[in-house]
């Protein structure tokens, strides 16, 4: 990478993408400042919703990811980082494995700073060891049951839902609204791929032929960068599919969703997207960070399988969906939402404590 390209990305990253507070209110506004550790600026909205989650749940803190590619001002005072931060975000997506660590979340997490997990995910039978940190004057958990097997042995913590729970999402879907669009996604990366993912993608596109058919708008929304290119990919064999831009902020996630008769999809947090704004719909490819979620809310009937993935089981889910369980989602939502709710509190008293010694 020639020097105008890196300078052109370090420009991007650190001044154009909001993921950055002010310097001034990083600096001298007086706000707990809480150091980020999360994936920003792979053009992956879901890490997006999980960030914006973030700054919701400490809306009177100062939030800074740590990352490489920060302002000027922030990089400089961030150079001491246990004087400089007050808490630690453990951010949410399924970061806690055997890879994800380095010397500046070391150095970090051993300050012996009051620490937030952000309703991360748990990857893989074992995680790395250092994770033992999170017994530590640490608030706040993981997002599901799989999640909380996986961590056991190291470190036992609650179960408070995925992160992008915490956007405080007040959905209000009017029945009888019209609606003749049915959202879709395919997106992963691949490593992660299925043996089946070809095949699922040709049930997806006899499902999507039926829906067209039948005089229903089919529209591919991606999550990622990368989903733009499966959508070429399926517009190829069914042209009149539709691509929307990624959205840029909540309020136009929603009104994705909204105009929504039924979403399929592969990428976790447009599966979450669905739920939040309750829009009826059906899992596919279903990782195990999808079965963490539909778990965590009692919605496993909801999610397919690799194996299971074939036109006959989305045709299903669709004719079903006036028998969504809307209402189970919610009340099974809402305690998770207290829950993460009073370790956001707890965490900041602890905050406030530990700069009072």
């Amino acid at each position: 990478m020639n020097i105008s390209k890196k300078l052109n990305r370090y420009h991007r990253e650190a001044y154009r993408l909001d993921h950055f507070p002010p310097t001034w209110e990083a600096l001298v506004s007086g706000k707990p400042r809480l150091a980020y550790f999360g994936f920003l600026g792979d053009r992956n909205l879901g890490d997006e919703m999980v960030y914006w989650a973030a700054k919701e749940l400490f809306s009177d803190c100062v939030l800074i990811p740590v990352k490489r590619r920060s302002p000027i001002g922030i990089k400089l005072a961030a150079s001491k980082p246990r004087r400089f931060f007050d808490g630690i975000v453990q951010g949410g997506g399924t970061l806690i494995n055997e890879n994800e660590w380095d010397t500046n979340r070391q150095e970090l997490f051993d300050s012996g700073l009051p620490i937030y997990v952000h309703g991360s995910g748990v990857a893989g039978a074992n995680p790395n060891p250092k994770w033992n940190v999170l017994s530590r004057n640490t608030h706040g958990g993981l997002r599901g049951p799989l999640s909380k097997g996986r961590l056991d042995e190291l470190v036992k913590l609650p179960i408070v839902g995925d992160a992008a729970f915490a956007l405080g999402i007040k959905a209000q879907r009017d029945p009888e609204r019209k609606r003749s669009r049915v959202l879709i996604n395919l997106g992963t990366h691949e490593h992660n791929r299925y043996p089946q993912s070809d095949l699922v993608e040709s049930e997806l596109v006899e499902f999507c032929r039926k829906l067209m058919d039948d005089g229903l708008e089919v529209v591919f929304l991606p999550f990622h960068g990368i989903d733009v290119q499966r959508a070429n990919q399926l517009k190829e064999k069914l042209p009149s599919i539709s691509v929307l831009n990624q959205p840029r902020t909540l309020k136009e996630l929603q009104d994705c969703f909204d105009d929504a008769l039924f979403a399929l999809g592969e990428r976790l947090h447009f599966v979450i997207s669905a739920a939040l704004f309750h829009c009826p719909f059906l899992s596919i490819n279903y990782a195990s960070k999808h079965r963490d979620f539909l778990k965590s809310v009692g919605l496993e009937c909801l999610g397919a399988d690799p194996g299971d993935c074939h036109a006959g089981k989305f045709t299903c889910a669709f004719d079903e969906r006036e028998s969504h369980p809307t209402q189970e989602f919610e009340g099974r939502l809402q305690p998770l939402q207290e829950l993460q709710r009073t370790e956001a509190n707890a965490f900041i008293s602890a905050m406030k404590a530990n700069v009072a010694k």
